[in-house]
Formats: structure tokens, C-alpha cells, sequence
């Protein structure tokens, strides 16, 4: 049994939501705003979240671009489920750190294979590897900027830049990472640009990844977290 939490502020799709879970044997635990959730994540620890976006006081967005900012919540899945389906809406529910989005009305069959979907992944094979900071994980931007790859997924990377950088812009970046896991692609698109302590953080999509290349990045990805947990 998994123990999932819910967030939504519509009241009818909360409960199906729930009753849809529940049924397939999953612990549901629900909140109807971003705030309220937030404790509950405080207090539980929770196998995925499943979140709306258009929600009073904060919307989904901005709440699941907050919890990717805790490191501890960086293995817990997270699926978008809501009635906006525009492509700009689902690059920019994964450039704030999806892993998948569930466009409404949502159908039983559906939800639960985007569930199981994310519950497949091995203990270990989570979408996003955290790196610490090495020489390896430096990278050159524009061949002039310095920036930290902070972590990798099979969508793209976060890096730590003292610049902003303008959304939906194609970028060049090399780094002695790439190099080392055999990475050929170094274009990607600038989906998210958000102001942090230390400069901004930076969520970068792959941009004509080969399969080949997907390949590398996952393996990169399971073999980092199979190095932390030893």
C-alpha cells in the first residue's frame, strides 16, 4: 500500500480522485490548497503527490517548485492533474519538477496508470539524480559562464547560475559530465528561471535527445543513486 497525498481544491474531484485511489488499495491523504498540504507533508511521509494547479492562495506551480527546493523531497514523484491542457501548461508543470501530468476529466483507468507508472521505477532508478559539487559537474554556458550542474533527470538538468535566463530560449552547454557519461546532445531550452540564494536555478530540457542518449542519461541516473545509498 502506497501512501499518496492529494491536492485539489474542487471538492468533487478531490473525493473521485480519492475514491479511485482507494479502491486500487493506496492510503490517500487529501488537502484542498497548497498551504494546507504543505504541513501534512511536514508531518507525513508520502510515496507521490498528485496536485492541481489553478488553487486559492498558491497554485501548483508554485507549491511543487517550492517542494523541489527541499532536497529531501527530491525522490517523491509528482503528477499535475488539471483541466488546463495546453503544451505550454504541461512544459511548465515539468520544467517546475513533474514527473508526469494528468489532463481533467481524468478517467480511472488513466490516473492509475499514471500511478503505477511512477511506482515501477526501482528503489533506486529515481527520475532525478542530486549531485554535490565537483570539478566533474561544472559546465561552460555560452562558452563564457561558468554554472553548477546541481542535478540531472531523463527531461533535462538544474543548474545553479549567477544570471537569469529568458523561458523557452535554446542554449549550448558543455560540461566535463557530459563528457564523462558519453552524452552527445549540449542544446537544451530554457523552461524555468527562479531566483535562489546563492544566484538562479535553472531547469534546462534536452532538446532532441536520441534514444540512444536517453539511454545514457538514465543509466547516469540510477548509477548516481545507487553510489549515494551504498
Amino acid at each position: 500500500m502506497r501512501h499518496i497525498l492529494v491536492v485539489d481544491d474542487n471538492e468533487d474531484s478531490l473525493n473521485l480522485t480519492k475514491t479511485f485511489l482507494s479502491h486500487a488499495g493506496h492510503l490517500v491523504t487529501t488537502a484542498k490548497e497548497a498551504f494546507t498540504a504543505f504541513e501534512k507533508i511536514k508531518t507525513h511521509q508520502f510515496d507521490l503527490i498528485i496536485t492541481d494547479i489553478n488553487m486559492p492562495h498558491r497554485n501548483g506551480f508554485d507549491f511543487v517548485s517550492g517542494l523541489r527546493k527541499h532536497r529531501a523531497l527530491h525522490p517523491v514523484p509528482i503528477i499535475f492533474m488539471s483541466a488546463r491542457n495546453s503544451n505550454q501548461d504541461i512544459l511548465r508543470g515539468l520544467g517546475a519538477g513533474g514527473d508526469d501530468y494528468l489532463v481533467k476529466p481524468i478517467t480511472k483507468e488513466t490516473l492509475l496508470t499514471k500511478v503505477d507508472k511512477q511506482f515501477q521505477k526501482k528503489q533506486f532508478s529515481i527520475q532525478e539524480a542530486i549531485f554535490d559539487e565537483s570539478q566533474e559537474t561544472h559546465a561552460k554556458l555560452f562558452l563564457e559562464e561558468d554554472v553548477v550542474i546541481e542535478s540531472l533527470s531523463k527531461i533535462g538538468i538544474r543548474i545553479l547560475s549567477a544570471q537569469p535566463i529568458l523561458e523557452l530560449k535554446a542554449i549550448r552547454l558543455t560540461s566535463p559530465f557530459f563528457e564523462k557519461i558519453g552524452l552527445a546532445a549540449d542544446t537544451f531550452e530554457t523552461m524555468q528561471s527562479r531566483k535562489v540564494p546563492d544566484g538562479y536555478e535553472i531547469f534546462l530540457k534536452f532538446k532532441n535527445l536520441s534514444d540512444s542518449d536517453q539511454e545514457k542519461v538514465e543509466n547516469a541516473i540510477k548509477r548516481a543513486n545507487l553510489k549515494k545509498a551504498a
